[in-house]
């Protein structure tokens, strides 16, 4: 039971990544798997399988067949392994006390790892190809850490002022949604994520910032075990962004991971869709110049870019799965992103008219808030349900009794964001 402070061993593997395509990934979990049974198990899986010929010229073909036989060597065992996104760390909050240890078979690299919340080991699996191993057959080593970037270096004065048109209540309502996304997927946001996890979590990004999510509404009526709605373990599950680039409301979105790298994309960007007509307005005329957001998910960017000139705001931090977003970063998110709303006749109402008309939307209050944040009605949303505060749920509840509960969906896929 996910939850349970009973040890649990949990097990990735990786297989090759070759001619530059992209790596699969494996997932299982085994209960009561310590470290000594662990060793025995890979022992017997893995012991005396196929190791291919060591011919320096024919190399790939070898780690074909070590990767394919030790895949097909565990593959075939008791554990239940699932198509994985991402490979993940579990460790580094309450949730992983859960977790004993992780091992991975890396065949990229033909390593067997264990982690574990203290210290980090590998194995060259040839040693395991030739004979059973021990403990003491594990070298210890530091995996690489997220290279950290002084941006104000990286990016030195001047810096861009962009108008700040953002409305109090629409910063307040999405700095909080994006704090909480932030609190439940921690796990994968302070760790290395691959390219697919990372535009997941970017497209989340953007479609809070542009108030593009369902409230979902779940009454108390729910029988279920007492588990974590984002456990350790989990990866987002939504779709994500397909490009590089990408046009949204007015602006251009570059998604890069390095974002020292943003700036040569932009430039090269801009010339492309330039040459093909992009930036004309419909008269034929090039715009004056065009508003780039750079999201990286650690750090977030504006610039402005034309034929002459490259401006920049000052990065600011986003998500590093420790601290919240800065104030700065939700700033740059909406004025980038947030659209300006069409004038209705309710706007003339008095603002305790327009938030009686917003409380009749839905049963729960956060789809009002959401809908007054779009057409720039009614008061800030003080986050209370009556005169009781939402709180963010953590888990999934056995739950007869007790008040709404308001999830945050992106279409079908539940956002690991919830309200009670």
């Amino acid at each position: 039971m996910v939850g349970s402070l009973e040890p649990i061993s949990h097990i990735s593997i990786l297989s090759l990544n070759s001619y530059g395509r992209p790596g699969k990934i494996y997932y299982g979990r085994h209960r009561e798997l310590y470290d000594d049974e662990a060793i025995v198990w890979f022992s017997e899986k893995l012991t005396g399988i196929p190791k291919g010929e060591s011919d320096s010229h024919i190399s790939v073909t070898r780690m074909l067949i070590n990767a394919e036989s030790t895949f097909e060597a565990v593959q075939g065992s008791e554990i239940d392994w699932q198509p994985h996104d991402d490979i993940i760390n579990p460790y580094g909050d309450r949730r992983g006390i859960s977790i004993d240890s992780v091992w991975t078979l890396d065949l990229d690299n033909d390593m067997l790892v264990l982690d574990k919340n203290d210290q980090t080991r590998r194995l060259h699996l040839n040693v395991l190809r030739q004979r059973p191993i021990t403990f003491e057959d594990f070298e210890a080593y530091e995996p690489e850490t997220i290279p950290k970037i002084d941006v104000r270096v990286a990016f030195p004065n001047p810096y861009w002022n962009p108008t700040d048109n953002v409305l109090e209540r629409t910063e307040a309502f999405v700095t909080r949604i994006l704090e909480d996304f932030a609190y439940q997927w921690r796990h994968v946001l302070r760790n290395r994520y691959n390219e697919s996890t990372f535009r997941k979590l970017a497209w989340a990004v953007i479609r809070i910032a542009m108030l593009d999510f369902n409230v979902v509404e779940e009454a108390p009526r729910r029988r279920s075990r007492n588990f974590r709605m984002v456990d350790v373990h989990q990866l987002p599950e939504w779709k994500p962004l397909d490009t590089t680039v990408v046009q949204i409301r007015s602006v251009w979105v570059v998604l890069s991971q390095d974002i020292k790298n943003s700036l040569s994309l932009i430039r090269e960007d801009y010339a492309n869709r330039k040459d093909n007509g992009k930036f004309s307005n419909r008269h034929g005329k090039l715009n004056q110049s065009v508003t780039y957001l750079v999201l990286s998910l650690r750090h977030i960017m504006l610039c402005n870019i034309d034929d002459k000139t490259l401006e920049y705001t000052q990065p600011e931090p986003l998500f590093d799965g420790t601290n919240s977003p800065t104030k700065g970063a939700v700033k740059l998110l909406l004025i980038a992103l947030h659209a300006a709303h069409t004038t209705t006749p309710i706007d003339y109402l008095p603002a305790e008219l327009q938030d009686d008309i917003l409380s009749s939307v839905s049963e729960g209050e956060i789809e009002g808030a959401r809908i007054g944040c779009i057409l720039n009605l009614g008061t800030t949303f003080l986050w209370k349900s009556r005169d009781r505060p939402l709180e963010r749920v953590e888990s999934w509840r056995n739950r007869t009794t007790g008040p709404l509960e308001q999830q945050i969906w992106f279409g079908g896929c539940f956002s690991g964001v919830a309200y009670c």
